[in-house]
């Protein structure tokens, strides 16, 4: 029998989802991971789902090549899902043979920000940069404002900071240099830093499946982000999908698709980051994966897209399944539950009305905050049933300007 691997998975249980897909398709599945016990708490644990679960360092190639060169059976690809695996999996894949598999080159270009912004240099989607070593004496480079400073290799927008004056950038890469040795996952965090220009405009993610039969990128949708105005610029809320059927969704799939095809990637998902305005588009970030932030959910509720299985026929270079029968015009959204003004929070009540809301998950309280920098200081979500465009929209603005979230703080004692 023919064996779907999956190394790792983020704790929304996206590999778990890939796994339901797998073995639905008649495929094995085996869960590679370096500690079984991380995923005790995750929304979905893929290791419930697993015909096999191995431990084996998911950070050392060699172990990795190892284990895979004994493995008894035939595996048809091997797929990751958090930022932090994705190299180890395509190494895996090119160690193996398997011809369809995205290449190494093209995810090492998207994983590392900075290689991200050579790759597109003197391109129509380049912008100016320059990249910090983080041993450097980082504080002495003469910058332009305003502009982004931001980890090369970090996600969820940890260290993501908009500067506007030299003490604001001191500020912001003194924070990054400042952070742990390894991040929440385990993961040895370089500290070099990337500063690019800023870019106005409104922010969104396009959210893309390689469709094999086409042989090109297929825009699912775009997802609008609510974000914080900066310097922080953390999300807020998301609605799914936006301007679905558009000019606009017509021009962002024709440009992803010239992105995609100059990087050189294929046979998987990509949930890009982007900005679009008088014309231009600008590229934020590609993250070879299904997007998260429970956009998967999103895409679900309002088009009835299996994000989790078209990413796993991505990889083994199948048709893509899609079945949208919904009507045109209905969307689905997420609103996070925050708080900019810091402090310990000790409760929070959500007001629900009727039903509204698909789910409510409050996060572990209590918790002490130093305001809102990035989305590990997000207390919660709230995810809005399937509506047309214009009252989901009303029903997230209303959210967001504190109407139905009630925070209770109290001192430190």
């Amino acid at each position: 029998m023919s064996v779907i691997a999956v190394l790792e998975s983020n704790l929304a249980g996206n590999g778990a989802l890939v796994i339901q897909a797998a073995k639905l398709k008649g495929y094995k599945t085996l869960f590679v991971c370096g500690n079984k016990a991380e995923y005790a708490n995750a929304v979905i644990n893929p290791i419930d789902f697993a015909d096999e679960v191995a431990v084996v360092d998911s950070y050392d190639i060699a172990k990795l090549l190892a284990f895979f060169q004994s493995y008894p059976d035939t595996v048809d690809a091997v797929m990751a899902f958090d930022d932090f695996r994705m190299i180890q999996a395509a190494i895996i894949n090119q160690f193996l043979n398997l011809p369809h598999a995205p290449a190494v080159e093209a995810l090492l270009t998207v994983r590392f920000k900075h290689l991200l912004r050579e790759k597109l240099n003197n391109t129509a989607y380049s912008i100016g940069f320059t990249r910090l070593a983080g041993n450097s004496t980082a504080h002495q480079a003469l910058l332009k404002y305003p502009c982004v400073i931001k980890p090369v290799d970090e996600s969820g927008s940890i260290g993501v900071k908009v500067c506007h004056s030299k003490s604001e950038s001191d500020e912001a890469i003194d924070y990054i240099l400042s952070l742990p040795k390894y991040n929440g996952r385990g993961f040895s965090v370089s500290k070099d830093i990337l500063v690019e220009e800023f870019i106005t405009g409104e922010e969104y993610s396009a959210e893309l499946v390689w469709d094999c039969e086409n042989e090109d990128w297929r825009l699912l949708g775009v997802t609008q982000k609510f974000v914080t105005p900066p310097p922080f610029c953390v999300e807020k809320a998301h609605i799914f999908p936006y301007a679905d059927g558009s000019e606009f969704s017509e021009q962002v799939s024709l440009h992803a698709n010239r992105i995609l095809e100059h990087v050189g990637l294929r046979n998987t998902f990509v949930h890009m980051e982007f900005k679009f305005s008088d014309g231009r588009f600008d590229v934020i970030e590609i993250n070879p994966r299904l997007g998260g932030d429970m956009i998967i959910e999103l895409m679900k509720n309002a088009k009835g897209y299996d994000a989790a299985g078209l990413m796993l026929e991505a990889n083994i270079n199948h048709p893509l399944s899609i079945e949208n029968t919904d009507e045109q015009g209905d969307a689905a959204a997420i609103v996070y539950i925050t708080d900019s003004r810091g402090g310990h929070i000790t409760d929070i009540t959500v007001e629900s009305d009727g039903d509204i809301f698909s789910r409510i998950n409050i996060f572990s309280l209590p918790k002490t905050l130093n305001g809102l920098r990035s989305s590990e200081d997000r207390l919660g979500y709230v995810i809005l049933n399937k509506d047309r465009y214009q009252q989901i929209e009303l029903r997230v603005n209303a959210l967001l300007d504190g109407n139905g979230f009630n925070i209770t703080q109290s001192a430190l004692s």
